[in-house]
């Protein structure tokens, strides 16, 4: 294992005006390199395709030793930024096509002023980039002020990268950090059903909770101002200043949407991951269900997946259910399952022992027991596995065994 872990702070920026100007410069240089070694990937992959794959094929370093061999003589003005910005945004045209390779992303697509956000990595190693008590120096640049002093000021800087959100600027700078014991869990298993009616429904020793609440109401709040702020932002002539004002505020209520949910986001999961040393999740199809109108704000104000993600790096071991095992529909008191259950019914009733609850809580309690019947091995013995995937199979032979038990 490891001896170290990363861990990153995100500051707000409170920089002067000439330091906001080069920040400014410093994401027009970005965005035009990434846009440079775009378009020369697509030519030199098309050589390659057409030649028979006789061509070499484009690679991020083939990229960078070329651009720097031409970026003094056709953009003399692009050694006002530091190095790293340039090279790293032509490094990002590489990983963006490793994602796409993967089907993690779309394919790379070219940047646009005003479009896409500003964005560049100011500083790549510790030597370039130093914090001080609410200070941070970055190569070209000197001191820049924070908004707050660092959760690790003695640590290892591995990087800092600079963007502009809501009209200003932040830096989320990467600390390097010796790896310390993690902190001991109960030796519980707990279930998580993400919901419709309740976002999150925990069931851990016996005793159901419920997570974020208040959160689509918050979000529906902030929702009717943005409807508002879009329909001001409308009605104002293009180009002008109370255009761009008026985008401002727009931009400011999405970025409060969206401190929102990942506020909520990582309280809940770090109440669920404190709660027990197993998680047991369901395996959803996002996509899928994203695909449903009806559904679609709901799961996306949540964020089913960054949830189940969050929980799968801050939980001791998460277990996750076979995408087709039916928690919500099968009993969890005698384990016989529902032929029907509509999503509009929310209570759950079994017709074989006559048990009910709240559908959201039996799926927990299902959940829950996958948990504790799956074996984790403990942390330090050398294994990697912290995902145990559960089938529909596994858990019916287990249970006819134990039911065929004296």
């Amino acid at each position: 294992m490891s001896n170290t872990r990363h861990r990153s702070q995100i500051f707000l920026l409170r920089p002067t005006k000439e330091q906001a100007e080069y920040f400014a410069r410093a994401a027009g240089i970005a965005r035009l390199a990434y846009n440079w070694a775009l378009e020369e990937w697509k030519r030199q992959a098309m050589e390659w395709w057409t030649s028979g794959k006789q061509a070499p094929f484009p690679t991020a370093f083939g990229l960078q030793r070329q651009f720097n061999a031409i970026k003094r003589d056709r953009w003399p003005w692009i050694t006002d930024v530091a190095a790293i910005v340039p090279e790293r945004a032509i490094f990002a045209v590489g990983q963006a096509y490793e994602s796409f390779k993967a089907e993690q992303a779309k394919y790379p697509r070219f940047k646009a002023k005003g479009v896409s956000r500003d964005s560049f990595l100011g500083a790549g190693k510790s030597r370039e980039c130093t914090i001080v008590a609410n200070r941070v120096r970055l190569p070209k640049l000197g001191w820049v002020r924070l908004s707050r002093e660092a959760r690790w000021p003695d640590a290892r800087i591995m990087n800092a990268a600079v963007s502009r959100r809501d009209g200003r600027w932040y830096a989320s700078i990467s600390f390097e950090l010796p790896a310390t014991e993690t902190l001991t869990r109960p030796n519980l298993a707990a279930g998580v059903d993400l919901g419709i009616k309740q976002p999150i429904k925990v069931f851990c020793g016996g005793v159901a909770t419920d997570l974020g609440g208040d959160l689509l109401q918050r979000l529906n709040v902030e929702r009717r101002k943005l409807r508002r702020a879009n329909k001001t932002m409308h009605r104002r002539v293009k180009g002008s200043g109370r255009r761009r004002r008026a985008q401002a505020k727009v931009a400011r209520v999405h970025k409060r949407m969206a401190d929102i949910r990942l506020n909520f986001q990582h309280k809940a999961t770090s109440v669920i991951a404190g709660m027990a040393s197993r998680i047991g999740v369901e395996m959803l199809n996002v996509k899928g269900m994203l695909r449903n109108r009806s559904l679609a704000r709901h799961i996306a104000d949540v964020g089913f997946y960054e949830i189940k993600r969050q929980i799968g790096y801050k939980a001791e071991a998460l277990i996750e259910a076979d995408r087709f095992y039916p928690s919500s529909k099968t009993c969890s008191c005698c384990g016989s399952v529902k032929e029907k259950l509509a999503l509009s019914d929310r209570s759950f009733d079994c017709e074989g022992c006559g048990f009910t609850c709240d559908r959201d809580e039996n799926a927990a309690r299902n959940l829950e027991r996958m948990a504790a019947d799956r074996a984790v091995p403990a942390r330090g013995d050398g294994s990697s596995v912290r995902r145990r995937k559960l089938t529909l199979r596994s858990l019916s032979m287990k249970r006819e065994t134990e039911s065929d038990g004296p």
